[in-house]
Order: C-alpha cells, then structure tokens, then sequence
C-alpha cells in the first residue's frame, strides 16, 4: 500500500505514511526493512516537505541499511535543516552510511562545513589513520566542489599525491577523475596547478581535468 501510494498518491498520502512510520517498532527483520524502504522510496515520491522531519528520525534507526537510504532520501529532497544529523553520521562505522553524510554536507551551502570533510578525502584518514574506501572519498571531495572553499583545493591537492595515479593503483585513479571534477566547481584561480598536473595521467583522469579547466 505505502508503495502503491508513492507512485499513485500525492502530497496528502505522505502524511498517511508518517503516521505509521512514527509508530512502527522497527526489529531489524528482512520484513520491516522492506517495509521502511518502501515507505523511504514513497516519502521521497511524493516529495511533502512535512516528511523531512521523520525521515531525519528513520536515519537514526540502529540500520547502516536503512541510515544511508533515508540519507539519500534527505539529500535528494535538499533538506538543509538535516546538517546536524549529517554531521552526525559522519562518524558512524558504515562507510555507506559515512559517503551519503559526506554528500549531506555538501547540500548545506555552508563553506565552513568543509572542514569536516578534509579528513575523508586521503586515503587513510587523516584524524584516525585508517582506510578511507573509495565511496567515501569520492562523496567527501565532491561535497567539497558544492562548498566552493577555496581552502579546500590545497587539501584535495594532497590528497591526488597521497598515491599514485596509475592502472596500479585504480582507487585512486577512480577519485581524481571526482577530484577534477570538484576542482571545476570550485573554480579558483589555484585549481589550475592541480588540475594542469592531472592532464599528464591516464587518459579518463586527464580527460576530467580538460573538461574543469574549461569550467
């Protein structure tokens, strides 16, 4: 029925929706997954800005499975109000979890969150030393294209020469292809040191770095 209603429904049924979610006692079962998954893909259909506020409670479920979708829901739904729980889920131990945060934070329109974000983009963390996976990466240095920092370039900098760029090392190839594309969006004039550098790696890599210096 929930699903039925994000396809068919409108803004009204969403409020329908909340009620039952707001009142569900989730257990962690295969079957109240689905069903908060659908109510999430639902909410996020019928796009009722009442419904920020309990997809924002359903991202505090102890679920990493269902934390990263109502992230997603959150983001595409641009909800800003939601930076504090971003924030938040920044430091959880799921790196699903983490990478939809990072990409929360880059919706907020606040340069100061960029910060939060330097530590995400090497690939070890530069707080902790442990491994950043490569979503995370990607989600954090992206994010901080949407910020538009200007002190973010010289950390994206070094994150590029954290490893090497090559067909050994295809993580790292995989981010800087996000790195020139954040550097295009931040477009400062100290963007076309890092992004000239890139246009003498492996040609996916090289053919981002044309396209943000062009931005």
């Amino acid at each position: 029925a929930a699903e039925a209603l994000g396809k068919a429904g409108s803004q009204h049924e969403a409020a329908a929706i909340v009620r039952r979610l707001e009142s569900f006692a989730y257990d962690g079962s295969p079957q109240h997954r689905a069903y908060f998954d659908l109510c999430i893909t639902a909410l996020l259909r019928l796009r009722n800005p009442a419904a920020l506020p309990a997809l924002e409670t359903v991202a505090t479920v102890n679920d990493p499975e269902i934390q990263w979708r109502a992230e997603n829901a959150l983001i595409r739904l641009r909800d800003k109000n939601a930076r504090s729980l971003f924030l938040k889920l920044l430091t959880s131990s799921n790196a699903d979890v983490r990478a939809y945060a990072a990409r929360g934070i880059g919706i907020c329109e606040d340069p100061s969150l960029a910060y939060t974000l330097f530590p995400l983009i090497a690939p070890r963390n530069t707080d902790t030393g442990e491994h950043n996976p490569l979503p995370v990466r990607a989600a954090a240095v992206l994010a901080l294209g949407n910020l538009k920092n200007p002190n973010s370039v010289a950390v994206i900098e070094a994150a590029l020469s954290g490893e090497p760029i090559d067909d050994a090392h295809p993580e790292q190839q995989n981010f800087a292809i996000q790195a020139a594309i954040a550097l295009g969006y931040i477009g400062t004039r100290e963007v076309q040191v890092p992004l000239t550098r890139l246009l003498d790696a492996p040609e996916p890599v090289a053919d981002s770095a044309v396209i943000a210096l062009a931005k």
